[in-house]
């Protein structure tokens, strides 16, 4: 079986006449080294680690074009069709033999082709890609329908442990994220008035007297709503990222009754791909 690549929601195939082969991918981004040469002192200072977590850089993939041409005609025919496929920003980019795993990638060396398509027919390249891949499917858990290997290692009930009903007081909730790389999530709180504090693992963040539905805090964009204003200055504390395996959640919440509910929203983040 000959495998290809899916970018921008086009498959090789469609482009027609062209070998897709994998040259370089690596399993790990580079980690972001922070360090400090101190005099008289063997060895550096790091400091990689010193916001709680280590950070990464982007990742480099390689990947070999082999254009399939009987003449030159059709080989400008596929280069054109090759380039228009490629280029741009950032696209997601999919592999055959990791069909679940989502690459955030744009092409870096385009302007090389002409030169070795024409001298050998193939053409390497060069894929700047995000520190962390995706799942294609995110928290809300698997529908009927969706594609997915029947044996997968996906658990049953997948998604529920995205969202929980408040209590008045103190609700503790804990929540197993199944990504290998941190994430930050979006959360949304439904018909609630009152006061709020929700606490993820270390981080804390509240406020006082807050209305409005939903309640929407993006951690990624740093930015909060309610009823769809922007309220971000209300809130006191740091936005939240989930960790792989067991994330401790606390609320406290003094108004809350059955209708409030609390839902974490994220695409799962991985190193490299998924083992479900």
């Amino acid at each position: 079986m000959m495998y290809g690549i899916t970018f921008r929601g086009k498959h090789s195939y469609d482009i027609g006449n062209i070998i897709v082969k994998t040259k370089s991918r690596p399993p790990i981004a580079p980690v972001k080294q922070l360090d400090e040469e101190i005099p008289y002192k063997d060895g550096n200072v790091d400091y990689s680690d010193s916001g709680g977590r280590l950070f990464y850089q982007d990742k480099v993939i390689e990947i070999d074009f082999t254009f399939i041409a009987k003449d030159l005609i059709r080989l400008n025919q596929s280069i054109t069709k090759f380039v228009s496929w490629m280029a741009g920003g950032y696209g997601e980019l999919r592999f055959d033999d990791m069909p679940y795993t989502i690459w955030y990638a744009k092409p870096i060396n385009l302007n090389d082709i002409e030169h070795f398509a024409y001298k050998n027919g193939k053409f390497t390249a060069q894929f700047r890609c995000k520190p962390f891949n995706s799942w294609i499917f995110n928290s809300e858990g698997i529908r009927l329908g969706d594609a997915i290997r029947l044996d997968s290692n996906v658990p049953l009930g997948f998604g529920n442990e995205n969202k929980f009903t408040l209590s008045k007081g103190v609700t503790e909730h804990s929540l197993f994220y199944y990504g290998t790389a941190p994430v930050r999530p979006t959360i949304e709180i439904s018909q609630y008035s009152g006061d709020l504090s929700i606490t993820v693992n270390n981080d804390t963040m509240s406020t006082s007297s807050i209305s409005g539905s939903p309640i929407v805090i993006d951690c990624e964009k740093r930015i909060i709503t309610r009823g769809g204003l922007q309220c971000t200055t209300v809130f006191k504390g740091d936005f939240f990222e989930l960790q792989p395996c067991d994330n401790r959640i606390i609320v406290i919440a003094n108004k809350a009754s059955s209708s409030n509910t609390v839902e974490f929203k994220y695409k799962h983040k991985f190193l490299y791909g998924d083992d479900f």
